[in-house]
């Protein structure tokens, strides 16, 4: 399951969210990726991520060893709370 907020900040966006499992378990050290780009951040140990973005429409993949890698597509829009 994923968690999303996204909040503006000067042309960039804060895409942050918490990465769990169906149980609702956090996953340590979740790759959060941008599919086509170079960005990229790992969650902390409680599965929280941050990354900035321009508004735009981005698919993102989600991946952790021991666990199948999930793709999903976002829009970040200012004002948008996913």
């Amino acid at each position: 399951m994923v968690q999303v907020s996204i909040y503006g900040q000067q042309n960039k966006y804060l895409l942050q969210g918490k990465i769990v499992t169906v149980a609702g378990v956090p996953v340590k050290n979740v790759t959060i990726k941008i599919t086509g780009r170079s960005n990229a951040v790992v969650g902390d140990s409680s599965g929280f991520f941050k990354m900035l973005l321009q508004a735009g429409v981005y698919k993102i993949e989600i991946s952790s060893v021991g666990f199948k890698t999930k793709q999903t597509q976002i829009s970040v829009q200012s004002d948008t709370s996913i």
